[in-house]
């Protein structure tokens, strides 16, 4: 049974720690849906941020900055007071915890991209993900896509702000996309080091991602492929059984109508021989008559 609730109710480790009773699993389980929710609007957070930190989107995007956090500081709590084993808990959920740690809502000034990293823990929860969306392969390698072009974008526009051209953060996005499919136009690029570090780690991972995305492509269309192929040798198996299951009916009927035509001939037979055997009674009495 305790490996039923394991299969039902783990993704990744986050929420299921080895030890756990049937009713912690099903308690810790219920965190799935809010912590998803929460890392989602992580997205929203970030852009109303960077599009107006100061103003009236600013206020909406600090709201959603805290209650990020304290989802993932209740999450902690509760799932402590869950486990059985604590220090089981912390080795299975480190990403976790430092998350908890550096992206806390009152980050001062150039330490505010941190609140990015919060977008790793979409990593974590992509099983969920793909329970509630059935998310498949292709949607995991874009998934992961959009967080290195839109949680890169966000950090460019955060590192470079001093930069003529950055007004926002669909700048950043912008210089991310370009510079993860390798198009590289040129009229935005990192001038601080913090930028250059991070335009080398997106020209890193971009031909990996696309790599995946392609690759995944490549295996639903050969799926596709192979399921429409299925379906279509099996109809012209049925059809094929279909022109036997004929042949046979075909073959049995020539066989009763060969077994008919040899019980005629044996009837023709008969008479044949009656009456040759009648003719000759007849040529005897004629002789005898004569006689």
């Amino acid at each position: 049974m305790s490996e039923l609730v394991s299969e039902r109710t783990s993704y990744h480790g986050v929420h299921y720690v080895p030890g756990m009773s049937d009713e912690q699993a099903a308690r810790a389980a219920r965190l799935d849906l809010p912590v998803l929710v929460a890392v989602l609007l992580t997205v929203p957070s970030l852009a109303l941020h960077s599009a107006d930190p100061d103003g009236a989107l600013g206020v909406v995007s600090l709201v959603l900055n805290w209650s990020i956090w304290l989802t993932f500081l209740g999450e902690t709590v509760l799932m402590l007071r869950l486990c059985p084993d604590d220090r089981a808990y912390v080795r299975h959920n480190k990403l976790d915890l430092v998350l908890l740690v550096v992206t806390p809502p009152f980050l001062p000034g150039v330490l505010q991209v941190l609140w990015i990293l919060r977008l790793l823990r979409i990593l974590d929860l992509l099983p969920v993900l793909g329970k509630v969306f059935r998310v498949n392969g292709f949607r995991y390698a874009a998934t992961l896509a959009f967080l290195a072009v839109f949680g890169g974008g966000l950090a460019f526009a955060e590192l470079e702000s001093d930069q003529d051209g950055v007004n926002n953060g669909f700048d950043g996005v912008w210089w991310a996309w370009v510079t993860i499919t390798t198009t590289g136009y040129g009229d935005l690029f990192p001038r601080t080091t913090e930028g250059r570090v991070l335009g080398m780690i997106l020209m890193g991972i971009g031909p990996v991602l696309i790599g995946m995305i392609a690759g995944t492509a490549t295996v639903l269309a050969e799926r596709r492929i192979e399921a429409e192929v299925g379906v279509a040798t099996a109809g012209i198996a049925g059809k094929v059984d279909e022109v036997e299951r004929e042949v046979d009916e075909i073959e049995a009927q020539v066989g009763d109508v060969t077994a008919g035509v040899g019980s005629l001939r044996a009837v023709d037979e008969a008479i044949l021989s009656a009456l040759d055997g009648i003719s000759k009674r007849l040529e005897r009495l004629e002789k005898g008559t004569t006689e």
